[in-house]
């Protein structure tokens, strides 16, 4: 008798579960769930320095926020105190990395295998000055009491293309497209390769 209670308890369980898994689901694809969130942003601190950031965009609330993740406070934006919203990607050579691996010299080893290192560092260090880093960023200019400001993110090329869809999507502004002719998100996603 008592295994039985046990036995309809596990099946209730497991009912419940699958449940709350298809409830997770639904929300998730029909957009309904509190926000959208990103954790591989960078964004400038008070100081200039790139900080990590999770970037959250919450239609319940309507607001963007820029959360540190090691430092207290966020940046938070209302949707409708936002003016424009701006995406660029730059390339540029890399070329401190490039002069890092060619002044490396193998330090610490004995001379033969220091000797490899820094010929293979002498090879190396032009070859990665040739590749081209690229960059996305992402600028929020908005009004905070009448005064006008700005947000500029650096984004992870894994999650930029997402994150410029999302801003679209909540904030109902289109991301204007900075560098070539100026564009918006709608004609971006046909024409840039994904990098």
């Amino acid at each position: 008798m008592q295994q039985t209670a046990v036995d309809n308890l596990r099946f209730e369980f497991a009912r419940l579960k699958k449940l709350a898994v298809l409830l997770v689901a639904i929300l998730s694809a029909t957009g309904i769930s509190e926000a959208q969130s990103f954790h591989k942003t960078k964004m400038f601190d008070p100081k200039g320095k790139l900080v990590s950031v999770d970037l959250s965009f919450d239609l319940k609330s309507q607001q963007l926020t820029a959360k540190p993740r090691r430092v207290a406070g966020a940046e938070v934006v209302p949707f409708n105190a936002i003016d424009k919203l701006s995406y660029e990607r730059a390339a540029h050579h890399r070329v401190r990395q490039g002069a890092e691996l060619m002044a490396w010299s193998g330090g610490g080893y004995p001379a033969a295998p220091a000797l490899v290192f820094l010929g293979a560092s002498l090879i190396a260090g032009p070859a990665v000055m040739l590749t081209r880093e690229k960059t996305h960023w992402f600028y929020v200019d908005y009004k905070q009491d009448g005064v006008a400001r700005h947000l500029i993110f650096k984004l992870d090329k894994s999650e930029y293309e997402q994150i410029l869809e999302t801003a679209k999507e909540q904030t109902g502004k289109n991301v204007e497209i900075l560098g070539r002719k100026s564009r918006t998100t709608s004609s971006f996603k046909n024409s840039e390769p994904g990098q």
